[in-house]
C-alpha cells in the first residue's frame, strides 16, 4: 500500500513541460527533430518530468504520423487561425498573462511551456523560449517587411514575457546581445546534440538507397530551400567538375518551400536542368529523421554550404554518426565542427571542389560506431539533456535565483 501511495505521489507531482506546436511543424524538420529528440529522451530517462505536446484537434494523417509516440493534448485554444488566439495574446501584452491560457494550463497541471511559446511575465506557468537564430535581422533582404515585423514583435514579446531565453550557440548569443538589451534577461546557451543511432546497418542503408534510386557514392545535403542555404555553390561545383570530366552525385532532402525565399527551389531546379546536371543532383523531398540519419550514414560526407545557421541539426546528426562533414566557413560551423570536418569559403566553389574530389578518392570508413564512440556520444547527449533540465529546475524553483540574471551554459 505504501509503495502504491509513493508511486501516485510521484506521478501527481511530476513537472509537466508543454511544447505548443501551433505552426507547420511538418515543414520545419530541423526544429521539430530537436524538440522531438528532447521530449522522447526526457520521457524515457527522467520520470520526474512529463513532457507533452499541445496541438490542434484535427490533425492530418501526416501530422499524426510525425507525432506518433508522443504524449499529446488536443485543443484549438492556441490555433493561430482563431481570432480568440490573438485576443489572448493581446492579454499577455497588456496584463502579462492570458486568463484563458492560464485556466487551461492549470486544468492540465502544466508548470512550464518550452521552446515555441511564452505564457507571460505574470503567469504562474514558467516559459523557456528558444531563439534558434536571428535571420530576420541578420538577413533582412531575405524577408518581407511584414515578416520582419511579425518575427521581431514575437521575439520582443518573448523576451519580456518569458522566464528565460534559450540559445543554441555562442554565435547566436553575439547576435542576441547585438540586437537586444540583455542585461535584465535570463538567457542560457545549451548546444543541442543527438544520440548515435546504432541500429543503422548496411542492409538499411542499401534499402534506402534502392528506395530513392541512389546507385552511386553520394554527398548528402539536408537543407531547406531558403536563399541563405546557398545551393548555387553546389551548381557551380558540379559545372566545374563536369568541365574537367569529374562526376559526383549530390542527394538533397528537405522542404522546397521557404517563407523567406519564395521561388528559390524552382530557381535552383532550372539551374540544374539548364546545365544538364540532372544526373549529378537528386532531390528526394521531405523525409523523416530516421531516413535522414540513414542517408547521412551511407554518404561520403554531409555537406552544408549555408551562408547562415543557428546551430545546424544535420551537422549534429552527422557528428553523432561519426561521419565527415564539409561545412561553409561561417562562425556557427567553426563552433560546431569536429576533427572530421572540412571548411570552405561560401563563395569559393574551387575550394569546395578540391575538398569533394579529395574525399571522393579517399577510402572512407563504412558506417561503424565503436564502443568508445558510443559511450562518448551518450555522455555528450546526457550533458545536453541535464543542462536543459537544470534550466527547468532554475525557472520553476523560487528559491534558486539566477545570479546577475546571466547564466551561460556550455
Amino acid at each position: 500500500m505504501m509503495i502504491s501511495k509513493n508511486l501516485f505521489y510521484r506521478k501527481k507531482n511530476r513537472i509537466k513541460i508543454a511544447f505548443v506546436l501551433n505552426f507547420d511543424f511538418t515543414n520545419w524538420n530541423g526544429g521539430f527533430n530537436v524538440i522531438n529528440n528532447l521530449i522522447k529522451n526526457i520521457d524515457k530517462n527522467y520520470k520526474i518530468y512529463q513532457p507533452v505536446v499541445i496541438v490542434k484537434k484535427n490533425l492530418s494523417k501526416k501530422e499524426k504520423k510525425i507525432l506518433k509516440g508522443l504524449n499529446i493534448i488536443h485543443t484549438n485554444l492556441f490555433n493561430k487561425n482563431n481570432l480568440s488566439y490573438f485576443y489572448n495574446f493581446l492579454q499577455i501584452f497588456i496584463f502579462g498573462k492570458s486568463y484563458s491560457f492560464e485556466k487551461f494550463f492549470q486544468l492540465k497541471n502544466i508548470k512550464v511551456i518550452s521552446h515555441t511559446m511564452f505564457a507571460g511575465k505574470n503567469s504562474k506557468v514558467k516559459s523557456i523560449f528558444w531563439m534558434a537564430d536571428f535571420q530576420h535581422l541578420d538577413l533582412k533582404n531575405n524577408f518581407s517587411i511584414l515578416n520582419i515585423i511579425k518575427r521581431e514583435l514575437n521575439f520582443r514579446l518573448a523576451i519580456k514575457n518569458s522566464s528565460a531565453i534559450l540559445l543554441s550557440s555562442s554565435s547566436m548569443l553575439r547576435s542576441f546581445k547585438k540586437y537586444y538589451d540583455f542585461k535584465n534577461i535570463n538567457y542560457f546557451i545549451n548546444r543541442f546534440c543527438f544520440l548515435s543511432n546504432n541500429r543503422i546497418n548496411l542492409k538499411k542503408i542499401n534499402f534506402i538507397k534502392k528506395k530513392y534510386n541512389i546507385r552511386n557514392a553520394y554527398f548528402y545535403i539536408s537543407n531547406q530551400y531558403w536563399v541563405h542555404k546557398n545551393f548555387e555553390i553546389i551548381v557551380s561545383v558540379l559545372k566545374y567538375l563536369k568541365s574537367i570530366n569529374k562526376n559526383l552525385l549530390f542527394v538533397s532532402s528537405g522542404s522546397n518551400i521557404g517563407n523567406n525565399s519564395s521561388g528559390y527551389f524552382e530557381f535552383i531546379r532550372k539551374l540544374i536542368i539548364t546545365n544538364n546536371l540532372e544526373n549529378n543532383f537528386k532531390y528526394i523531398g521531405l523525409i523523416n529523421k530516421d531516413e535522414v540519419e540513414i542517408l547521412i550514414a551511407g554518404s561520403v560526407a554531409l555537406v552544408n554550404p549555408s551562408t547562415y545557421e543557428g546551430w545546424n541539426t544535420a551537422v549534429e546528426q552527422a557528428k553523432a554518426l561519426n561521419k565527415r562533414t564539409v561545412l561553409s566557413n561561417i562562425s556557427v560551423h567553426r563552433e560546431q565542427k569536429n576533427h572530421y570536418s572540412y571548411l570552405f569559403n561560401t563563395s569559393n566553389y574551387l575550394s569546395l571542389s578540391k575538398i569533394l574530389i579529395k574525399l571522393s578518392k579517399t577510402k572512407y570508413r563504412d558506417f561503424y560506431l565503436s564502443k568508445i564512440f558510443l559511450i562518448k556520444s551518450k555522455i555528450l547527449f546526457e550533458i545536453y539533456l541535464q543542462n536543459y533540465l537544470k534550466i527547468i529546475d532554475l525557472v520553476t524553483n523560487k528559491k534558486n535565483k539566477i545570479i546577475n540574471n546571466n547564466f551561460y551554459r556550455k
